[in-house]
């Protein structure tokens, strides 16, 4: 409550302290200038809906890949 998705990813990423965690953006919003501000807040990647269950498996495989690699 009272906390945007933005600040959702910052309190995420300041929680766990070492970016291991992938955050994938699923937004309703295809805006450019939103996607940077997701990215820079500490998201991993931002995939516009609509999308094709590919296009949520290529952005997902990267990020849980690098995510096992780190653990």
């Amino acid at each position: 409550p009272g906390m945007d998705g933005y600040r959702l990813i910052e309190a995420v990423g300041e929680g766990l302290g070492d970016g291991s965690t992938p955050i994938l953006v699923l937004s309703s919003e295809d805006s450019p200038a939103k996607a940077e501000r997701a990215l820079a807040a500490g998201a991993s990647a931002w995939l516009a809906k609509p999308f094709t269950s590919a296009a949520l498996v290529g952005a997902a495989a990267p990020l849980l890949g690098r995510a096992k690699q780190q653990t």
